[in-house]
C-alpha cells in the first residue's frame, strides 16, 4: 500500500460509518471549556447530535476531568 492509498483509506474513513475510530479529543483545559460551553464539534465531523453527543459521553466516561 503506498502512502497516497494509505491517506485515502483514512480520508475515506473519516467521512463514513467509521470515522467514530478516528476522532479524539485531548484531555486538557481547553476540551473541558469546549464540552461546558456546547461547542459544536464541527472539527470532528459529526453527522448528528445525536451522534456528537453520543461521542461526548464515552469520551466523559473515559477521559475524568480529574486526569487533567
Amino acid at each position: 500500500m503506498t502512502i497516497k492509498e494509505l491517506l485515502d483509506t483514512m480520508q475515506n474513513k473519516y467521512k463514513g460509518g467509521d470515522s467514530k475510530n478516528i476522532r479524539s479529543l485531548s484531555n486538557n483545559k481547553e476540551t473541558w471549556q469546549r464540552i461546558a460551553n456546547r461547542d459544536d464539534f464541527s472539527d470532528l465531523g459529526f453527522t448528528s447530535e445525536s451522534e456528537k453527543e453520543s461521542f461526548l459521553k464515552e469520551w466523559i466516561s473515559d477521559n475524568p476531568y480529574k486526569n487533567i
